[in-house]
């Protein structure tokens, strides 16, 4: 996919979140119900040769704002988060080139782009004629994406994007259930990427792998003088 050898960082990026848990990650995750009448990734998957990020890093729109608040309220504790949110922006951008969301291999490398450690537990999408500005034509369907969220567990994090193409809108809801909180701090001057951040859940070993060059990798070196679940 010539899309990831356009940013090596971002993928030094990916690698690291997806793999800095995986001595304690096994098994593929349960799906869970999705309430019936909303599209999911599964019907719609697409694979794509290529895809240049579009709106990965803008600042949230004035209806992505107010719907990830209203959801924050209905859940009562801030689940929103901004890798979420990146993961949404672009799912939706592609959604409205494709019509269809990213098939797994090309979920990966946008979750990785964005800073998340996981891929998207699932990912629900609407679509419509673009309302006038400040309006909110999402209706009743914030409240089943709200009694989905209210379905997982405390670590849940989600996201919401949009984009425009032509007179259509599309709205996305994008939600992981992370297993780890990574920060990446660099590169700095040297080349030398740092991560940081907490494990979510018990573990004994925790170990980071980066990319090198197309196709290498290398065990990346841990600071042993911070304690598990930090690191």
């Amino acid at each position: 996919m010539r899309g990831v050898r356009h940013s090596l960082t971002a993928a030094v990026a990916m690698l690291l979140a997806l793999l800095a848990g995986c001595d304690f990650i096994r098994g593929a995750r349960p799906r869970e119900p999705v309430p019936p009448g909303i599209d999911t990734e599964e019907t719609l998957a697409l694979r794509a040769d290529h895809w240049e990020p579009v709106d990965a890093f803008r600042e949230p729109t004035a209806l992505e704002r107010t719907v990830a608040n209203r959801l924050n309220t209905g859940l009562g504790r801030e689940a929103a988060s901004d890798e979420s949110a990146c993961v949404a922006r672009e799912t939706a951008a592609f959604f409205g080139r494709y019509r269809a969301l990213p098939d797994e291999i090309l979920g990966q490398w946008l979750a990785g782009y964005c800073g998340a450690s996981e891929l998207p537990l699932t990912t629900q999408w609407t679509e419509f004629d673009a309302p006038a500005p400040g309006a909110n034509p999402i209706g009743d369907l914030e409240a089943l994406w709200l009694e989905l969220l209210k379905t997982h567990g405390s670590n849940l994090r989600f996201g919401i994007g949009s984009h425009t193409r032509g007179a259509r809108l599309v709205v996305v809801l994008s939600v992981t259930l992370p297993q780890v909180e990574v920060h990446r701090l660099g590169p700095d001057e040297s080349g030398v990427v740092r991560v940081e951040g907490r494990t979510l859940r018990d573990v004994d070993v925790l170990r980071g792998i980066i990319t090198r060059g197309s196709t290498g990798v290398a065990q990346c070196s841990r600071d042993v003088s911070v304690a598990l679940p930090e690191f």
